[in-house]
C-alpha cells in the first residue's frame, strides 16, 4: 500500500494523468488521490487546466467521492454506484490528460535581453511559464522563493 501511495503522489506531482481504477486501487486509495488532486488544483499547480475545465474537474471529483462514500472495499459499493464512479473517473482522467498535453506544448517567443538589440528565441512549456509566473508573484509578495540558477 505504501508503494501505491508513493506512486499516486509522484503521478500527481509530475502532472501526469492517472486512471484510478476499481481493479488496481481501493476506494480509500482513490479518495486519497482525489484529495491530493484537489489540493493541487486549489494551489494553482495544475498547468494547462482551463477555467471551465477546472470547474468541471472539481464537480466530477466531488461526484466521484460521494459515490465512493466511506466504503473500504469495492464489495461495499453498489454496482450502480460503481458504474457511475467509473464514468466520472473517466471524465476526470480525460480532463487531466488534455491538460497535460497542453502543458507540454512548447511556446516560443522572441525577446531582446536587457542591454542587447539582438532578439533571442526563448522556448518554454506552459508548465515552465506558469511556474515562473508563480515564483515572480511570490517574490513580489515577499514569500520565500528558491533561487533559480
Amino acid at each position: 500500500m505504501k508503494w501505491l501511495l508513493v506512486l499516486v503522489l509522484s503521478l500527481v506531482l509530475s502532472g501526469m494523468g492517472f486512471a484510478a481504477t476499481t481493479k488496481d486501487s481501493s476506494p480509500g486509495e482513490i479518495r486519497a488521490y482525489y484529495i491530493l488532486l484537489q489540493a493541487r488544483i486549489e494551489d494553482g499547480r495544475m498547468s494547462g487546466l482551463q477555467s471551465g475545465e477546472k470547474r468541471r474537474l472539481e464537480r466530477y471529483i466531488a461526484d466521484a467521492q460521494s459515490l465512493l462514500g466511506t466504503h473500504a472495499s469495492w464489495d461495499q459499493v453498489s454496482a450502480q454506484d460503481r458504474a457511475s464512479f467509473v464514468a466520472r473517473n473517466d471524465q476526470v482522467t480525460e480532463i487531466l490528460n488534455s491538460a497535460t498535453k497542453r502543458s507540454e506544448k512548447r511556446i516560443c517567443t522572441r525577446s531582446a535581453p536587457t542591454g542587447s538589440n539582438l532578439p533571442k528565441l526563448i522556448c518554454r512549456t506552459r508548465a515552465e511559464i506558469d511556474e515562473q509566473r508563480r515564483e515572480a508573484r511570490d517574490a513580489l509578495r515577499g514569500n520565500d522563493v528558491k533561487p533559480r540558477f
